[in-house]
Order: structure tokens, then sequence, then C-alpha cells
């Protein structure tokens, strides 16, 4: 029969009783929701209202709209497996367990009081230990603009012994006065004075920086520190004043710091 009984809820899909398998080449089984039943057409010749699910799974998402199941009695309602790929009619509320619902207190679930946000200060002290960690300890702004001013007389500053000018000339100590005193900074003008008891105060190698004074011989020579393992300085009659590795000479004695 092509009759749906739609009051029989043990109905069985036509696929699996195979109701349709005798039909021919061009001819198919649609099912007419206006008659509510099945019908046998030519293949492309159903009516506009005729619907093929099978065909056209597009209509699943607008069974509601079109009140195509407006029969369903209280207690029951149609719904779609997609396991099976099929319309069922069933007990409300009563559908496999694999359908979840999406929109519905799915917010309720979760217990946003069951999450211990901890807002100590430990987070903080964390960050500003990896801060000082990153901090270079042997970096002065000042001390690179002492470096980047006296960088500018070299070659420039002969040497003269007892000079007091950058552009007339000038000796080691000499230099290293006049440089700092443009920054307000006192330095003697006497080498044997640069021992840390009478200004400044001696530092040790790891903790040298651009700015801080290096001292030969005792006292005998004074330079500017660059940084890096690289000095400034007036050095002699014959070179003038020159940017050279402070290993140049191999009595170097200390490093002397005039300003924090």
């Amino acid at each position: 029969t092509n009759d749906y009984d739609w009051d029989n809820d043990s109905y069985d899909y036509w696929e699996e009783e195979d109701d349709f398998s005798d039909a021919e080449d061009g001819y198919e089984w649609v099912f007419n929701y206006d008659t509510e039943e099945w019908e046998y057409v030519e293949i492309g010749q159903s009516n506009d209202n005729d619907y093929s699910w099978e065909e056209d799974n597009s209509y699943e998402d607008s069974w509601e709209e079109e009140d195509d199941f407006s029969d369903a009695e209280d207690g029951f309602e149609w719904v779609y497996n997609y396991d099976t790929e099929e319309w069922e009619y069933v007990e409300v509320d009563q559908s496999y367990e694999e359908d979840e619902v999406y929109e519905e207190d799915i917010e309720e679930d979760v217990d946003y009081d069951d999450f211990d946000y901890d807002d100590s200060d430990e987070d903080d002290s964390y960050y500003e230990e990896d801060q000082e960690d990153d901090y270079d300890y042997n970096y002065s702004p000042l001390g690179e603009q002492i470096v980047n001013y006296a960088m500018g007389f070299v070659g420039v500053t002969p040497y003269v012994w007892a000079g007091s000018s950058l552009y007339s000339g000038t000796d080691c100590s000499g230099f290293v006065h006049l440089i700092f005193a443009e920054f307000g900074i006192y330095c003697s003008r006497a080498s044997l004075a640069y021992d840390g008891s009478s200004f400044g105060y001696i530092i040790s190698a790891s903790e040298a920086r651009a700015g801080d004074i290096a001292v030969y011989g005792g006292g005998d020579h004074v330079a500017i520190y660059a940084g890096n393992g690289y000095v400034v300085h007036c050095s002699s009659p014959e070179n003038g004043t020159v940017y050279w590795n402070m290993n140049y000479r191999s009595d170097f004695s200390w490093f002397l710091r005039v300003f924090d």
C-alpha cells in the first residue's frame, strides 16, 4: 500500500521494508505531504508540494516552518535521527541518547565559583624577578652619553703634555678631566689621583660599564672605558686620541667609578 499509517507508533521505514523496490526506470516513489501518501510518479514530475527528503536533505532544516508535522499528538514529536537519516515519531524527550541540547542550560553546568583565581602578589613578584634578570646592571645612560661625547674627539684631540684643550691638545688625565667636566662631574687633573682615595671608588672588572675610568700602571695612565673591552683615551704624542682595545697595555690596574 502507498498509505502511511500516522497513528501507528511502530511504523517501520519503507527503506528497511523495501516496500518501494518495485519502482521502474524513469519512475520514483515520492511522499505527498498534502495527501500524506506515497505516490508513484515519473522522475521529476512530482507536484510542487511533493518532497523527497532522501534527495534534498535541506528540508529537515525547514520542517518546523512548513508545519509539515503538525499532526503530532500531545506527548509525541517528530525528531530527526542523524544516525539513520530518518524522521522518527517518538514520545517527547524520548529521543536517542546521542541527541544533545545545545542551547539550554549550557552555562548552568559551569560553576564559576569552582575556579580559584589567585590574585596574590606571587605573580607580580615573579614578573619583577624576570624583569630584574633581564636588567643590565652594567648599563648607564649617562655613561653612554659620556662615551659618545668622548668618541667625537677621536682623531681630533692631539696629545700635549699638561695641555688643557680638547682641540689644541691635552694629555691622558687632562682628556678625562675635560670630558667629564662637560657633564658636571669632577675628575682630577693628575693621573696618580685616580686611586679612589679622593674621588670616586674602585670597582671590579665584572661591574665595569661604559663611562667608568680604566687605570693603568697604578695611575701612570688613565682612559675612559667605552664598554665591550674598549677604551677611548688620549694615548701618546704619536697616536693622539684613539679608540682601542683596553688590553693594548698589559699593566691594567683597576676600574674607577666617578658617578652612580
